[in-house]
């Protein structure tokens, strides 16, 4: 979807994290990370979400990602930050 949009990415849609930066790491099309991974979310585990989409030539671009922890349920968000547009300063 961002690829066909005319966008890119610059960092990977999704990693695990836990101490460390730990699979799954999966990448997009614009910005491969190898091979999709051969795993399961697991209840326990946490993810970090971050594609920071940005225009081909790297001029314009939004930093945006979500930590979140996989449950039994579903997930669970570890950010308390409002969703939309912050303006740091």
């Amino acid at each position: 979807m961002i690829e066909a949009n005319g966008f890119t990415t610059i960092d990977d849609l999704m990693h695990g994290y836990g101490g460390g930066y730990f699979g799954p790491i999966v990448g997009s099309a614009s910005r491969p990370a190898g091979k999709i991974p051969d795993m399961a979310l697991k209840a326990g585990m946490m993810v970090v979400i971050q594609p920071n989409v940005a225009t081909k030539d790297g001029m314009a671009g939004v930093q945006t990602g979500e930590a979140l922890l996989i449950t039994r349920t579903g997930v669970e968000r570890l950010h308390d930050v409002k969703r939309g547009l912050v303006e740091l300063r």
